[in-house]
C-alpha cells in the first residue's frame, strides 16, 4: 500500500490551522499541526514531513527563522509559506520567503483548490512521498 504524503501545518492561529489541516485531511494527506515556530521544529525533529505549510508571522520563532532552519537541517523537505501580512504586505513577506528558499508561496485567504494542488505538487517532488494523495477540491476561498 502506498504511503500518504505527510504535511506539517504551522500556524499560531488555531482556527486558521484547523481549517488548513482540515482541507489537507480531506484531500488524503497525513497532517500534523504545530502552534508556533518552535513547535514546528520540534515536530520535524521527531517525525520528518514531506511538506511544511508555514505561516510567516508566528511567535516563538517566526516563519523566516523556521524556514532557514528547515532548509539547513532538512533540505529535502518542501516548504509552502503562507501569510495575510502584518507590518509588511503579504507580497513582501512571501517574496522574502521565496528568496530564503521557500518552494512555493500563497497569500491568505487561501483558495482551497489552488492550495491543495500546490501541496500535492510539492509532495510529489518530495523524495519521501511514495504516492500523490487522491481527492479533488474546489477553488472556494477559505480564511
Amino acid at each position: 500500500m502506498p504511503q500518504t504524503a505527510r504535511v506539517l501545518v504551522a500556524d499560531h492561529d488555531p482556527v486558521q490551522r484547523a481549517i488548513v489541516a482540515g482541507m489537507l485531511d480531506l484531500a488524503g494527506f497525513d497532517c500534523e499541526e504545530a502552534l508556533d515556530g518552535e513547535a514546528a521544529l520540534q515536530a520535524l525533529a521527531c517525525r520528518p514531513a514531506d511538506v511544511v505549510v508555514l505561516e510567516m508571522l508566528m511567535p516563538n520563532k517566526d516563519g523566516i527563522e523556521v524556514l532557514i532552519h528547515i532548509k539547513r537541517e532538512w533540505p529535502d523537505t518542501k516548504v509552502l509559506t503562507i501569510s495575510a501580512g502584518g507590518l509588511m504586505s503579504p507580497a513582501q513577506l512571501l517574496h522574502l520567503s521565496r528568496a530564503l528558499g521557500a518552494d512555493a508561496t500563497m497569500a491568505k485567504p487561501l483558495r482551497r483548490g489552488a492550495f491543495v494542488a500546490a501541496v500535492r505538487d510539492l509532495a510529489g517532488r518530495s523524495p519521501r512521498a511514495a504516492a500523490e494523495p487522491a481527492g479533488a477540491a474546489s477553488d472556494a476561498a477559505w480564511p
